[in-house]
């Protein structure tokens, strides 16, 4: 019974020595990520969330999303490269720009 008491005082040593290192690693890891997001110039350069946008006056506001109307599906924001790949006989997209059909 000796050595199997030694094996499990061994691997709580070990499980103990580990916990300080993991917890390290965590906080240098989330300060990383917060100091990386939460960043005033986060989203500057991310692909907008058009999909978020309900109407076609919040779409129109972003010149990086398209507004497309279906009579099959609902009326939808788009980032402008999904609208381009729409198929045109369910939807219609407008540039919000030129107020054109393309």
């Amino acid at each position: 019974m000796a050595p199997t008491t030694a094996k499990t005082w061994s691997r709580t040593l070990k499980l103990k020595s580990f916990a300080p290192h993991l917890l390290l690693l965590i906080v240098v890891l989330a300060t990383f990520y917060g100091s990386c997001y939460g960043s005033p110039n986060r989203g500057k350069n991310q692909i907008p969330n058009c999909y978020d946008m309900s109407s076609e006056s919040q779409c129109s506001q972003n010149p990086k999303c398209r507004w497309c109307r279906s009579h099959a599906l609902d009326d939808m924001c788009f980032s402008r490269s999904e609208a381009l790949r729409l198929p045109a006989q369910v939807f219609t997209c407008k540039l919000i720009r030129f107020n054109q059909n393309f």
